[in-house]
């Protein structure tokens, strides 16, 4: 269970997203949400240290208005760091030239675009929350299983069921 780009593209508030070049990475896995405040160019050793697999980027690409080959870079730098895509709004279009959106193809890194309407606060909350209810979904599962395989006694049980369904206990026949 890992949360992934399709699965962001699905979330409400994204109707009027559009993977604009990458589709064919929207099966990467994210494992957080990163914003790009240092681009690389400017910040090497500190986007080296700091980045990490699975990292979802948001950006309104400020930092590359007017210099495209930067943000060239930055997306060759997200590809070799396993990012899993950038998702920015319509107003970034103007940046996203042909180089741009071949090197998001070849390296199947999604760039999505956000409708204007959707805040960068309500989509990043609304992935963190994506990303919290698959570790506590993990979690649970982990649970369950320990339920089959130990079979531990009837307080134990109910005590595990009341973790995952806090009502559970009250509802336990056998």
């Amino acid at each position: 269970m890992t949360v992934t780009v399709n699965d962001i593209l699905h979330m409400e508030g994204m109707g009027k997203a559009v993977v604009l070049a990458g589709g064919q990475g929207i099966g990467k896995a994210v494992r957080r949400i990163a914003t790009i405040e240092k681009p690389y160019g400017d910040h090497r050793e500190y986007c080296e240290r700091v980045a990490r697999p699975g990292d979802f980027y948001v950006s309104k690409c400020y930092a590359y208005q007017g210099d495209s080959e930067k943000l060239y870079e930055e997306l060759m730098f997200m590809h070799r760091t396993r990012a899993s895509g950038l998702v920015t709004y319509r107003e970034a279009l103007p940046l996203l030239c042909g180089k741009i959106l071949s090197a998001a193809e070849s390296c199947a890194l999604p760039i999505i675009i956000l409708d204007d309407d959707y805040g960068l606060t309500e989509f990043s909350y609304n992935v963190i929350d994506l990303i919290l209810k698959d570790k506590l979904a993990a979690v649970h599962s982990a649970s369950i299983l320990r339920l089959l395989r130990e079979a531990p006694g009837e307080a134990e049980t109910a005590g595990i069921l009341h973790e995952i369904y806090p009502d559970a206990a009250s509802h336990i026949t056998a």
